[in-house]
């Protein structure tokens, strides 16, 4: 069984990144489908090289460390350098304990790494097609998601809804972590 461990999202704050470079409408996603957007501070190396974690990357980092089958699934389309040289950079400057990363040209692609051994492998990810997908392929996925974010208070709420055929719960980040290690054989 391996760990597939998205970096665009789950690790990787979008949202505070698309902030700090002053963007406005980023809590809303408008910034995601903005191609003036991604022209400019989206296709620098600085974005992605900069952004801030995500609050739920170090309970993500400690749930998987009881494997060592684990890498980053990531989509970064070939036409752009900068996000790749830029999320490289992210990696090695914030969790250089996963060194393997396997990129793909589109999102679709995750899905055909949902099976190997005949037994279901992992996907850890924010984006919820991309779970659908990879349980519909035969995987197992766990979907970040946001409940509640309050940015002038700093606080937030993450959950996952944890997903396999025909089974979906939500856990909270603590559930994540015992469901993780529970898969994989490892002590809760």
């Amino acid at each position: 069984m391996i760990c597939y461990i998205d970096i665009h999202g789950t690790m990787m704050d979008f949202v505070k990144a698309v902030k700090e470079a002053g963007y406005t409408g980023a809590e809303h996603g408008e910034q995601f489908h903005n191609s003036h957007f991604w022209r400019n501070a989206g296709n620098r190396r600085s974005f992605y090289a900069n952004a801030p974690m995500t609050m739920p990357a170090k309970t993500i980092l400690e749930a998987t460390s009881i494997i060592t089958n684990r890498c980053f699934l990531t989509h970064i389309p070939s036409d752009r350098r900068e996000m790749w040289l830029g999320t490289s950079r992210f990696i090695r400057d914030n969790i250089p304990s996963i060194p393997n990363i396997i990129v793909v040209e589109n999102a679709e692609e995750k899905s055909r790494y949902a099976v190997g051994n005949n037994k279901p492998n992992v996907l850890v990810d924010d984006f919820y097609d991309n779970c659908l997908a990879f349980v519909n392929a035969g995987g197992i996925a766990f979907n970040l998601i946001c409940l509640e974010s309050d940015r002038r208070k700093k606080t937030e709420r993450w959950s996952f809804r944890y997903m396999r055929k025909d089974y979906v719960a939500e856990v909270s980040l603590e559930g994540f972590v015992s469901t993780f290690r529970f898969l994989f054989g490892g002590s809760v």
